[in-house]
Formats: structure tokens, sequence, C-alpha cells
């Protein structure tokens, strides 16, 4: 009786573990399925977008900037170029968004480094968020 318990115990376990595991590959393939998606719709490269967002941060008197990171992403019901741009002399964090379809500045923000590091941490929460909610 007590082997059955168990062995019904490890079958529901390998079961759940599977069911997980399926779901994870899922939702990596239809991350995959969105970004080429946006992609598709992007007419600006970003290579171009980079240029426009250096120029934007020089024009604004910071000086040897570099891109963090950059990421292709909808916002506000549009595809934009998002850019995390450091500059030397600053722990600041200057985010310019530039429009994929027309090349334009969207916006142009300065986060200090406490507030990235919240920004990023929040955005772990809302894809933990999303996760839950397609389940």
């Amino acid at each position: 009786m007590r082997n059955k318990m168990i062995v019904s115990g490890l079958l529901a376990c390998g079961l759940l573990a599977s069911s997980m595991a399926l779901s994870a590959v899922a939702e990596e393939k239809s991350e995959k399925a969105d970004k080429a998606n946006l992609k598709e719709q992007a007419t600006v490269s970003k290579s171009e977008a980079k240029k426009l967002a250096l120029a934007e941060v020089k024009k604004r008197g910071l000086h040897h900037a570099r891109i963090k990171e950059a990421e292709l992403e909808k916002e506000k019901g549009l595809v934009i170029w998002s850019f995390d741009i450091s500059t030397r002399g600053t722990k600041d964090i200057t985010e310019v968004q530039v429009d994929a379809k027309t090349g334009s500045v969207v916006s142009v923000t300065t986060e200090s480094a406490r507030d990235e590091a919240k920004e990023k941490q929040g955005g772990k929460e809302k894809e933990d968020d999303e996760k839950n909610e397609k389940k």
C-alpha cells in the first residue's frame, strides 16, 4: 500500500514537471513569434535607430555615450526601438525610444541607476505576471 502511494506521488510529480516544461517551450516559441512579428513591422533598422538615439543624446550635451541595451518592443501602440544609454561621468541611464516605422524620436528619459534597477526588477515581475495570466 505504501509503495503504491510513493509510486503514485512520483508519477504525479513527473507529470507535473513535464507539463511545466512543455508550457515553457510553448511560451518561448510564442515570444520568438512576437519578436519576429515586431521585426516585420519595423521599417527602421536597429543600426539606423541606434544612430538616431546617439545623435539625440549628443544633441542634449551628453558625450561619450554607449548603448548598454537595445530592444525592439511595442509600447503604447507603437513599435519602437528602445535604447538604454550610459554616458561617462554619470551613473544615470538615458533611455531613448525611436519609432521603428518612422525613425522619429518618441521619448527621451533619464533614470538614475537605482531607478533602472527597480525597472528591471519590475519588468521581471511583470513578465512573471504575464506568464501566470496566460496559464
